[in-house]
């Protein structure tokens, strides 16, 4: 019986699905030669959903602070391991997001490959470094 109860746990345990690992990723843009929209900075992207969000591409519901005041907003997220592509606003609405210069864009958006704890390099909005 031992034997048997210690089998069905060991088919239960591989039968049940593994449970995917979140990792913290900081998005970083730098405002300084923005004049900041409502006070608002925002990111929009398909990592929403995943970070807990209402929907992916949702404008106005991913803020990013400046909670240093240096100009460059922040905001950290806890998505599993992927590809994801994002846009930064200026604001909380589309119509307000960046212009992803051709040399850094991904189908017009920004990229990253998430594979671990990650804090995306700071960029200045709308420009490549």
């Amino acid at each position: 019986m031992r034997k048997l109860y210690f089998t069905f746990c060991l088919l239960l345990a591989a039968a049940m699905p593994a449970v995917a690992q979140n990792f913290n990723v900081t998005f970083q843009v730098d405002m300084n030669t923005q004049a900041v929209v409502d006070d608002t900075v925002s990111v929009a992207g398909s990592f929403q959903a995943a970070a807990g969000f209402p929907a992916d591409w949702t404008p106005g519901t991913a803020i990013l602070t400046d909670a240093n005041v240096d100009g460059v907003y922040d905001l950290t997220v806890q998505i599993p391991a992927g590809t994801y592509e994002y846009k930064f606003l200026n604001g909380a609405a589309w119509g307000t997001d960046e212009g992803v210069p051709g040399g850094c864009a991904v189908s017009g958006n920004r990229g990253i490959t998430v594979a671990g704890d990650t804090t995306i390099p700071v960029v200045c909005f709308g420009q490549c470094a």
